[in-house]
């Protein structure tokens, strides 16, 4: 048995919390002050994001391995608004980010529990 979806998704969850932990030590050191209520929701998504990386490391299902991949891109997506300097087309691109993100971690969710449905 090949652990290749269990590496692809194990990386993909290394990744998506490299890129939030370097956007968090941005806000650490003063570099980027976002809206603090903004980065306490990035923070909770977070955990949305390594429950279901783990979840499917444990299954393996090629759904989960593409779809983690799908979802880190819309993770990056969501933490862009912090770059963006203009506030007007900051709260926009939060808006959609947030959105875009939601709707990939659902469908992962959703996909995995069927997966898991299905198999037992």
């Amino acid at each position: 048995m090949s652990n290749s979806k269990a590496i692809a998704i194990g990386s993909a969850l290394f990744v998506g919390f490299l890129v939030h932990f370097f956007i968090a030590s941005l806000c650490l050191f003063n570099i980027k002050k976002p809206n603090k209520n903004h980065q306490k929701e990035r923070a909770s998504k977070m955990y949305l994001f390594g429950a279901a990386a783990i979840l499917s490391m444990r299954f393996e299902c090629i759904f989960s391995a593409i779809f983690s991949w799908f979802t880190l891109a819309a993770l990056v997506f969501y933490h862009v608004p912090v770059f963006i300097s203009n506030e007007n087309t900051q709260k926009k691109m939060h808006n959609l980010s947030y959105f875009i993100f939601n709707t990939f971690i659902s469908a992962w969710w959703i996909g995995e529990v069927i997966y898991i449905y299905a198999i037992f």
